[in-house]
């Protein structure tokens, strides 16, 4: 079953639930960030800043109180989000450019933000104050970053083909991952099970696990080599874990969306396949209970359940 959102103007980069699940937020060109009710499918609120060209990223606070947005001109907008003000609480500006990709970290203290077209960096800084932690300069563009369940490191995906783990605190890399033929778009790391999922331009998703950062036992043998799953004919864009880490989402070029069980018995089979889009697929993103999984291309929102 599917429900169809209505949701922007123009084409949308990013969605992303509140940790509560009662709200859905959407962000794309028209500078706008929009927040859906998820049982009613009404919209409850909407960000704009004029003077942005553009909304790329999203990220909610742990507590779900925040809400952060990266723009193309580099600042990182923060909102209140139980306040429901188009105020933002904070702009951080450490971004020359196309601030990309953001995450928090697992306690709310901090916010990860990855830098596009002219950055290169990955910059760690307090989300109350703004002041800047640690500044990772290692890669080339930054596609996407994710925490490790424990708050200590940091994997950033880059335009050069590499995923770097690194510490969150000092920068100091931990391990580069070089499995791609190209660019990498997407990660992801599992909330459960400490696995690392990545896929990019070669059309693979991989399933790896970082050497010397523990991971809690999987339903399956634990992954030595990385597991390549390839489902797609295009480039992958974005993939997402469930809460439970069960099942791995991705999607792309081909306008496929692709839903698995890395663990299952046969783990490179598609356990759903959603092929409604009309236009590649841009952002993933699966509600806290695991019960249904947004995904938007063009300027539309497609929730499945």
């Amino acid at each position: 079953m599917r429900r169809l959102l209505d949701a922007h103007s123009d084409n949308i980069f990013a969605v992303a639930w509140s940790p509560t699940g009662e709200f859905l937020a959407s962000a794309g060109r028209d500078s706008k960030v929009h927040l859906w009710h998820f049982t009613s499918g009404r919209l409850q609120y909407t960000y704009h800043e004029p003077s942005t060209t553009c909304f790329l990223s999203l990220a909610w606070s742990p507590d779900g109180r925040y809400l952060a947005a990266g723009s193309t001109t580099g600042p990182v907008f923060l909102w209140d989000a139980a306040t429901g003000s188009d105020k933002p609480q904070l702009i951080y500006r450490g971004h020359r450019r196309f601030a990309r990709c953001l995450a928090w970290s697992p306690d709310g203290r901090y916010l990860a933000s990855g830098g596009d077209f002219g950055d290169n960096t990955v910059q760690v800084w307090s989300a109350t104050s703004g002041k800047l932690l640690t500044t990772y300069t290692a890669q080339y563009r930054i596609f996407s970053l994710g925490w490790s369940s424990d708050g200590v490191y940091l994997a950033s995906a880059s335009f050069d083909g590499s995923v770097h783990a690194w510490s969150a605190q000092d920068g100091a890399p931990v391990f580069i991952y070089r499995g791609h033929s190209g660019p990498v778009y997407a990660l992801d790391w599992s909330p459960v099970h400490g696995y690392l999922a990545s896929a990019g331009e070669d059309a693979e998703v991989h399933i790896w696990s970082v050497p010397g950062i523990g991971h809690q036992p999987a339903p399956a043998p634990a992954i030595i080599e990385p597991r390549v799953l390839s489902m797609h004919t295009r480039p992958v864009k974005t993939l997402a874990w469930s809460p439970g880490g069960e099942r791995l989402a991705s999607a792309g070029e081909d306008k496929l969306v692709n839903v698995y069980e890395p663990f299952a018995t046969e783990p490179g089979t598609t356990l759903r396949s959603f092929t409604e889009h009309r236009a590649w697929v841009r952002a993933l993103a699966w509600s806290p209970d695991g019960s249904c999984l947004a995904s938007a291309s063009a300027s539309d929102i497609y929730l499945w359940y």
